[in-house]
């Protein structure tokens, strides 16, 4: 990876905004995730793709860019309707697919408007990125809420090379199968070039579903790695169980 030519996109930035005292305050987000890869971008630098957690302004745009370039990579915020926030992420990401990922079935709401803007606002992260992405850099998409934004990119004519990390399960076919669009998520995954998993358990449970919900897909096992051959694409799905930076 050549340095500052990665993109990393995900819900969240790896820096929140505060109001103190009337005066806008910038600190590090908490979180697993943020934990594993910000000292990626301190060390190869790069650009960090994510939701700002408010609504548009000028003075908050500015604030976490500065605090960003500080940390050594750039800063990129995406900004949410109250609407599209309440079903993209409380909705379809919180109210779908963390339970259902986690086998807690009965949690689960199906509502269809929720799918919808789960498109729209993967969509929203998709323009983002375009709007940096010189066809060079590495993109690196991020968790369960953004698993459609590597079609979204697709759709935008974006033909570099684009990897995903699950950091959550990926569910048994017993329990994925109750996904109404459990195929359009599936094909959707299927435009990005490479797909990982925290555990071997993981994989095999997520070339189980693409066995059964998208047989016209051919699959080789080589060297631990599933390789998926689809529409002239390889796809390639492997587990790699995620460390932190403990120093």
């Amino acid at each position: 990876m050549s340095d500052g030519q990665v993109i990393i996109v995900s819900n969240r930035l790896p820096l929140s905004m505060t109001l103190e005292f009337g005066t806008l305050k910038v600190k590090r987000s908490s979180g697993g995730l943020v934990t594993a890869l910000q000292p990626i971008l301190k060390d190869h630098g790069g650009t960090w793709v994510g939701n700002a957690g408010t609504h548009n302004d000028k003075k908050v745009t500015r604030a976490l860019e500065e605090e960003a370039r500080r940390n050594g990579f750039d800063c990129i915020p995406v900004y949410v309707t109250e609407q599209e926030d309440h079903n993209f992420y409380e909705g379809f990401s919180n109210q779908v697919l963390w339970p259902l990922f986690h086998d807690f079935i009965g949690e689960c709401r199906f509502e269809p408007e929720y799918w919808e803007y789960y498109r729209r606002v993967n969509g929203k992260f998709a323009d983002a990125v375009m709007r940096i992405y010189n066809g060079k850099q590495i993109l690196w998409v991020h968790d369960y809420q953004l698993m459609h934004v590597g079609a979204s990119l697709r759709e935008r004519g974006c033909k570099g090379r684009i990897a995903f990390f699950l950091h959550t399960p990926f569910p048994s076919y017993d329990v994925f199968a109750k996904l109404p669009w459990r195929r359009d998520l599936l094909l959707a995954m299927l435009e990005y070039d490479l797909i990982g998993l925290q555990t071997q358990r993981d994989v095999r449970n997520l070339v189980s579903c693409l066995r059964r919900l998208v047989p016209e897909a051919s699959m080789t096992t080589e060297h631990g790695a599933h390789r998926v051959s689809w529409h002239g694409r390889k796809v390639v799905i492997q587990d790699f169980p995620i460390s932190i930076d403990f120093e």
